[in-house]
């Protein structure tokens, strides 16, 4: 049937060894083009060669492998409803042994590997903020949704931002530092972020330290022990564990980059007096106490200006209001 209708395609298929240049009659290319006019590319000389121009709704694409195959028929904008999850939650026992949650796990693993050494690709997510949409949709998900590999996918479609700091910080800003999101879920998945936000503050140490002051991990706390014991469970099984990794993740902000220490502004260690002074949030003022007890007996670079701070904060009074407890 092909000989039938385009004999000239059948040789093709049937002798690979003819030219390809005798079979064809006009060659586009996206790469020959000026404006919104394409020159016909077929070798050899031609007078005349022929030209074409381009509709308004026509968009030129350059495919050299599959994730330029994708960016053309949608891109970021075909991928992101693959992102969405039910916002109910999940069967004890699913039937299907493909969870739904792999799809979304998945689907960032795509992103990571389209945006991979494509910085066109990864300006194109940041002009359009698909990294908030991505965010947002997680949002909408139910907490027992998130899990363990989809965080892992996360990290590895951070790590393939490269060195964009504007592309980076705005998927660490919608997937990474919306603390309220991860409070909720499952505690391994909480352990899996704790880990990626350390891994983290050793390449964006900088951007870290100043989007997780001191009071933001107060509110941290807060919204994680109130969620394990909203679902029923332990604060010492649970919630404490949680508050450990926590408590990593802050004495690594807290000692700088290679350990030369951090600033601690007046106004950070304000909210910290106030809720030591209070016989509420025992859970944030222990976190706290211990991350301070740890930081001044380890003589670190960052024992100087913690000591600064405490002593224009209140000074010995602050760390007096805990023995009332």
């Amino acid at each position: 049937e092909v000989a039938t209708l385009a004999p000239g395609a059948a040789m093709l298929l049937v002798d690979p060894k003819e030219p390809l240049v005798s079979k064809l009659i006009f060659c586009f290319n996206a790469q020959a083009s000026l404006g919104s006019t394409l020159f016909d590319t077929v070798p050899g000389a031609r007078e005349g060669r022929a030209r074409a121009s381009i509709p308004e709704s026509v968009m030129l694409c350059i495919t050299r492998g599959a994730k330029d195959i994708l960016h053309c028929l949608g891109g970021v904008h075909a991928l992101l409803p693959l992102l969405q999850l039910d916002a109910r939650p999940p069967a004890p026992n699913p039937a299907s042994e493909l969870r739904p949650e792999a799809v979304a796990e998945e689907t960032v693993g795509v992103l990571a590997a389209m945006i991979q050494d494509s910085p066109s690709i990864q300006e194109s997510m940041r002009q359009v903020a698909a990294f908030a949409v991505m965010g947002h949709l997680l949002r909408r998900a139910h907490p027992e949704r998130l899990g363990i590999d989809l965080v892992h996918r996360i990290g590895e479609l951070l790590e393939a931002c490269g060195s964009n700091p504007a592309v980076r910080e705005q998927a660490m800003d919608a997937l990474v530092l919306d603390l309220r999101l991860w409070a909720a879920a499952p505690a391994p998945t909480q352990h899996a972020m704790h880990h990626l936000l350390v891994r983290l503050s050793k390449r964006d140490h900088p951007y870290l330290r100043r989007s997780l002051p001191i009071p933001r991990f107060l509110d941290w706390v807060e919204w994680t022990t109130a969620a394990v014991l909203a679902r029923g469970g332990d604060y010492e099984t649970e919630a404490a564990p949680l508050l450990h990794g926590m408590q990593k993740l802050m004495m690594a902000l807290l000692q700088g980059e290679g350990g030369r220490g951090s600033y601690i502004a007046e106004e950070e260690m304000s909210p910290l007096y106030i809720l030591l002074q209070e016989r509420r949030q025992v859970s944030q003022a222990l976190l706290c106490m211990r991350t301070l007890m740890e930081l001044l007996a380890s003589g670190s670079s960052c024992r100087a200006p913690l000591v600064s701070a405490v002593e224009a904060t209140g000074g010995v009074a602050m760390l007096l209001g805990p023995l009332r407890y």
